[in-house]
């Protein structure tokens, strides 16, 4: 660039050092590092052949286990719309009650996702190996 700076100014260490917190900076000071990202493994092993499972969403148009597996999914969310905010915000003392509450609704549906979840797991697997050594 014309201007000599990169396109960003956190790829210029000593901009991104002026712009961070100095609670960062200490933090990073007390672990002998000097920013976030050397945090991270630079060399990270490589994922499974079957990640990620987070791709695997039940079709309820698909029909047969799948549609159960959707309808159980759905469940999911329903009560995670209704409790989790209770639970977040609500009263501590009736943090418990309405946990048991919530794990209870959540019990029925959740045999039958896994079993899909599993299936696809194991497919997969089959399909695509599972750890790379």
């Amino acid at each position: 660039m014309a201007s000599g700076y990169s396109r960003s100014m956190d790829d210029l260490a000593w901009e991104y050092a002026l712009s961070q917190k100095q609670v960062d900076i200490d933090l990073w000071k007390a672990y002998g590092v000097g920013s976030y990202a050397e945090f991270v493994d630079p060399n990270p092993p490589k994922n499974a052949g079957w990640y990620p499972m987070w791709q695997c969403n039940p079709s309820a148009e698909k029909g047969g286990f799948e549609e159960e597996a959707a309808v159980a999914m759905t469940g999911f969310e329903t009560i995670q719309r209704k409790y989790l905010p209770m639970m977040i915000m609500g009263k501590p003392e009736d943090f418990e009650k309405t946990w048991d509450e919530y794990a209870k609704l959540l019990k029925p549906l959740t045999a039958t996702y896994n079993k899909f979840m599993q299936q696809q797991l194991d497919n997969r697997v089959e399909t695509f190996g599972g750890f790379q050594d």
